[in-house]
């Protein structure tokens, strides 16, 4: 499953996570709560020991990132919070970063 993330819009201002294909966009307000939600997202759905591999894709006025399908929560998180470092606070890049670096 592909979990996407758009980046506001200057008209509109809301991010927008949407979980699979046509999935319901669930709006926030910041980058912080959006990546908080994709937290909440992946820690009940990659519990199972046979979770399905999920990736991110991030997209921007001007372009995308993806992540590559992994299990692995905090590579996720990690990879996530790197595409969206010019929108997120110091505080919360290195919380994101330190939980990865703690997991290898």
């Amino acid at each position: 499953m592909k979990i996407t993330i758009e980046t506001p819009h200057i008209q509109n201002g809301v991010w927008i996570l949407r979980k699979g294909k046509g999935g319901t966009p669930l709006r926030k307000k910041t980058a912080s709560y959006t990546l908080l939600a994709l937290e909440r997202f992946l820690t009940r759905n990659l519990a199972s020991k046979n979770a399905d591999k999920l990736s991110v894709r991030v997209v921007y006025p001007d372009g995308e990132n993806e992540t590559i399908k992994s299990v692995d929560k905090n590579y996720l998180l990690y990879a996530t919070s790197c595409f969206l470092e010019d929108y997120l606070s110091d505080e919360i890049m290195k919380r994101f970063e330190k939980s990865y670096l703690e997991s290898r």
